[in-house]
């Protein structure tokens, strides 16, 4: 039996907490927020017997092996930190750090330990990008040459969803899926980024950080994918996220939309689009999120798998986010690794 403790209780800690409660070999019997009203609320609402508002105490006091990191993204390295150290199993949400030099700590704390180290870029396990993954793989649109991509978010998530917007930005917050899922669809690293952004529009209505952010990214085999990224999409929209993705190959190409529920694969094959983000059947949530907390108790509970996603995917991706900062900020491209 896994014995878990989540440290954040967000949005991302509700994820978490369902997901544990839905896994039969999992025991969610802890957890910690700063905020004393708001862990002993969540507590109530999943049944966890102990709560906790320094998470080093959780780490050091509980009898628990594993541990879900699901504080604000800036807010990932210290806890992780502890929790690594401490012997236990850790899966902490994306972005694993916000910064290269927290990325780095991490990625030395997780290699000197034989502790199961996983970062949540849930993406990987949407049935549209799994498809897109196997068509790729089975070569069905050849080598990927260009492409874009794009994650964008209304008004509705600076301004409403998240109180800590302005410690963040659009960049931060979306791109680590749309670097991630490019990284693995490519099995490819990036060699240089040029970024432009835009502001004033958040700063006008008194939150800290740019509007949006497009950059040009070269990987290794040659491919130069555009990656889009925004928070001030109208919340007159039907979703609150827009995200897209169009991928030429050697042979072919590919098009999804979520928003739209859309896969097409033009090539020697064509593939059905699956399910979309997650799905609710039967009194359990499946696909999306949930089946990537799943696979992480299953490789706990089964040393010969392997985690899908690990420390130095986390370290790329953040160097990638902090490269294409710095290139926006210093309006010149940057050279990877940094």
């Amino acid at each position: 039996m896994i014995k878990c403790g989540i440290i954040g209780t967000g949005i991302m800690g509700d994820l978490h907490a369902i997901a544990c409660k839905q896994y039969s070999k999992c025991e969610l019997v802890s957890v910690c927020d700063i905020d004393e009203k708001r862990v002993l609320s969540f507590a109530n609402k999943y049944n966890i017997p102990k709560t906790y508002l320094e998470f080093k105490e959780m780490i050091k006091n509980e009898d628990i092996d594993t541990v879900i990191i699901a504080t604000p993204d800036y807010l990932h390295c210290d806890p992780v930190l502890a929790a690594i150290r401490a012997g236990k199993n850790v899966l902490v949400e994306k972005p694993m750090a916000t910064t290269l030099n927290d990325a780095q700590l991490i990625l030395k704390a997780a290699k000197d330990n034989k502790n199961l180290f996983m970062v949540n870029f849930s993406s990987r396990w949407i049935p549209t990008h799994q498809n897109t993954k196997k068509a790729i793989l089975n070569g069905e649109v050849g080598d990927i040459r260009y492409g874009h991509i794009r994650l964008e978010n209304t008004y509705y998530v600076p301004t409403k969803m998240l109180s800590w917007s302005e410690k963040s930005s659009p960049t931060e917050f979306l791109l680590p899926h749309s670097i991630d899922l490019i990284r693995w669809f490519l099995s490819s690293e990036v060699t240089e980024v040029y970024a432009l952004k835009t502001d004033g529009v958040l700063r006008s209505l008194g939150i800290n950080t740019h509007d949006s952010l497009q950059s040009l990214v070269t990987f290794s085999t040659g491919a130069v994918i555009n990656f889009e990224t925004s928070w001030i999409l109208p919340e007159t929209l039907p979703y609150m996220v827009e995200n897209a993705l169009r991928l030429v190959g050697s042979k072919g190409a590919i098009y999804t939309d979520l928003s739209k529920q859309c896969l097409q694969i033009y090539g020697s094959q064509t593939n059905s689009p699956g399910s979309f983000l997650m799905e609710y059947l039967n009194g359990k949530w499946s696909g999306f999120f949930f089946d990537s907390v799943c696979h992480f108790f299953d490789c706990i509970l089964d040393n010969s798998q392997k985690p899908l996603t690990n420390v130095y995917d986390g370290y790329k991706n953040t160097e990638i986010i902090v490269a294409m900062i710095k290139s926006a900020m210093e309006k010149k491209s940057i050279q990877l690794p940094l």
